[in-house]
C-alpha cells in the first residue's frame, strides 16, 4: 500500500508573481513504514518551466518541495531494488486551492491531497518477493507533513463505516421527527378548515 499527493502553503505577505505557494510533493508508504526496504528511489518530473524540472530522491523522505504559482500533474517513477522489477509510474496533481467554486488565495491553512494505491507485483523473484512480504516494517522517521497525511487503515476504514452509519441513524430520526410535526400541523389545518366549512352552513 502507497500514499501519495500534495501539501501547498500560501505564503501570504511574502508572495510575488512567481511564488504564491510553497508546496510539497511526496510518496510514502501508506501505513507510515518507511518504503525504502523495497523502493530504490523515486525520480519526480515536475513542470518543464522549473529549472531542474526532473529530480531523484534516493532515500526516504521521497519528497521534493518548491515554490511556484501554478497547478500542474506531476509524474512519479518509483523504482524497486530489484532491477529486473519495472519502475512503476503514477500521475499526481498539485493543487494550492481546496475544492470548492471559489479558490481563494488567502487560505491560512495548508491545502492537502493525497491518495491511496496498490502496487502488485507480478510474479516478482524470490529475494524480492522476501523483500516485500517478510516480516516488520520499519517505521518512516517522524515528517514536518506528518498532521496533514491521512490514515489508511482498516480500523480507520470501520470507524469512518460507524461514524457515517450513525450519521444517517440520526438523520432519519431528525427527518421522522420532522414528518410527525408536519403531519400534526396538516391534521390541524384539515380539523380548521372542516371547522369553518360547518361554521358557515
Amino acid at each position: 500500500p502507497i500514499a501519495y499527493g500534495t501539501v501547498a502553503t500560501w505564503l501570504g505577505r511574502k508572495a510575488d508573481e512567481s511564488a504564491t505557494h510553497r508546496w510539497t510533493i511526496f510518496f510514502r508508504g501508506a501505513g507510515g513504514e518507511d518504503p525504502s526496504y523495497c523502493v530504490s528511489k523515486v525520480v519526480f518530473f515536475l513542470h518543464e518551466s522549473f529549472a531542474q524540472s526532473v529530480r531523484t530522491v534516493t532515500q526516504p523522505p521521497f519528497e521534493v518541495t518548491e515554490s511556484g504559482w501554478g497547478e500542474f500533474d506531476c509524474r512519479m517513477r518509483i523504482h524497486f531494488h530489484d532491477p529486473d522489477e519495472e519502475p512503476v509510474e503514477i500521475t499526481c496533481p498539485l493543487k494550492l486551492y481546496p475544492p470548492g467554486p471559489t479558490q481563494s488565495q488567502a487560505v491560512k491553512r495548508p491545502v492537502c491531497y493525497e491518495y491511496y494505491d496498490e502496487i502488485v507485483f507480478v510474479n516478482p523473484s524470490d529475494h524480492f518477493y522476501g523483500l516485500v512480504t517478510g516480516g516488520e516494517r520499519k517505521l518512516a522517521l517522524p515528517s514536518p507533513l506528518q498532521e496533514h497525511f491521512g490514515v489508511f487503515s482498516d480500523s480507520a476504514d470501520l470507524q469512518c463505516l460507524v461514524n457515517a452509519q450513525q450519521l444517517v441513524t440520526e438523520e432519519l430520526n431528525r427527518a421522522k421527527s420532522e414528518m410527525v410535526r408536519v403531519n400534526g400541523e396538516l391534521n390541524f389545518l384539515r380539523g380548521e378548515v372542516k371547522r369553518r366549512a360547518i361554521a358557515k352552513n
